[in-house]
């Protein structure tokens, strides 16, 4: 829907250049798991570069158990954010 097509957005890694935590207001995002969709939008938005470095995961039981009222959440929340951003553009 946006355009892009990427991996793995869930692992939290993450490197950014110093313009872009300057430019990109991440305070006002959730502190929820959709902040991460939040901010790929919002850096897409401003016109940043966005490139994605594999990374491997090992999601076990112990390490990545989330409910699923959590999980529907975090849906809720990406597909609204989409809709901002689509609705925006």
């Amino acid at each position: 829907m946006i355009g892009k097509r990427y991996s793995e957005l869930h692992t939290g890694y993450r490197a950014y250049r110093r313009e872009v935590l300057e430019t990109i207001p991440f305070m006002a995002n959730s502190d929820r798991f959709v902040f991460d969709t939040q901010l790929i939008l919002q850096i897409m938005k401003k016109r940043f570069g966005l490139k994605e470095i594999p990374a491997q995961a090992k999601y076990t039981e112990e390490s990545s158990t989330v409910s699923f009222k959590t999980s529907v959440i975090y849906g809720i929340g990406s597909l609204l954010s989409l809709l901002k951003y689509l609705l925006h553009k």
